[in-house]
């Protein structure tokens, strides 16, 4: 098994075990302990028999000038889609990241802007990319909670790392949603020609 972080590979794992389990009664479990003894925490694993292509990470957290670009434009794109912007500025950015995904494409900042109110919670996970050397969102995805007591309708979406999965020279992007008793993963694809992200593949993940 070989294991990355910000599309660079760390090395090789060797799988211990399993935990896997499932019943009409219990939770989904598909977590295994390893063997590694990188000196740096990994962040995705793969057992495809293919080679995946690693790059040098340059994953970072934002900057303060970074954070501030990010929330302008999040802001700027949830005041258009209507909410307001009084209560905008009560928003925050959540876990913003800095980071290369495409060779000589700059830095993108990826992160989350979750916006409270007393009906209902907005996040919005957000990619931006400098497109004609000004910062653009290339990829929006708004999950709007309502049930604020029980949180059944709960979609917290999160990054998690990079890779060139398909090797075309261009890194994936691989988030999580958590909802009320389970979780599920997201690859995103960049389209170079139309410059925008789609989803690639749903699923996997777990629950109750």
């Amino acid at each position: 098994m070989s294991l990355f972080s910000g599309g660079e590979k760390l090395g090789i794992a060797e799988v211990k075990g399993s935990r896997a389990e499932w019943s009409a009664n219990t939770c989904v479990d598909l977590s295994a302990p390893i063997s590694y003894h990188g000196s740096r925490v990994p962040l995705l694993a793969t057992s495809t028999t293919s080679e995946i292509p690693s790059h040098a990470s340059t994953r970072r957290s934002a900057g303060p000038e970074e954070i501030s670009i990010f929330r302008e434009l999040v802001v700027q794109w949830l005041e258009e889609y209507g909410l307001d912007r009084q209560l905008l500025q009560q928003g925050q950015v959540i876990d913003a990241v800095s980071t290369e995904l495409r060779k000589d494409a700059g830095l993108a900042l990826i992160g989350r802007y979750d916006v409270r109110s007393e009906r209902s919670i907005h996040r919005l996970f957000a990619v931006a990319e400098k497109v004609m050397g000004e910062y653009q969102l290339t990829l929006t995805n708004l999950e709007i909670q309502r049930d604020l007591e029980d949180e059944t309708d709960k979609a917290v979406r999160d990054y998690i790392d990079q890779l060139d999965i398909n090797n075309d020279g261009l890194d994936e992007l691989i988030t999580r949603v958590t909802h009320y008793e389970s979780w599920r993963y997201t690859i995103w694809r960049f389209d170079g020609t139309h410059r925008n992200w789609s989803q690639a593949y749903k699923g996997g993940g777990g629950g109750c």
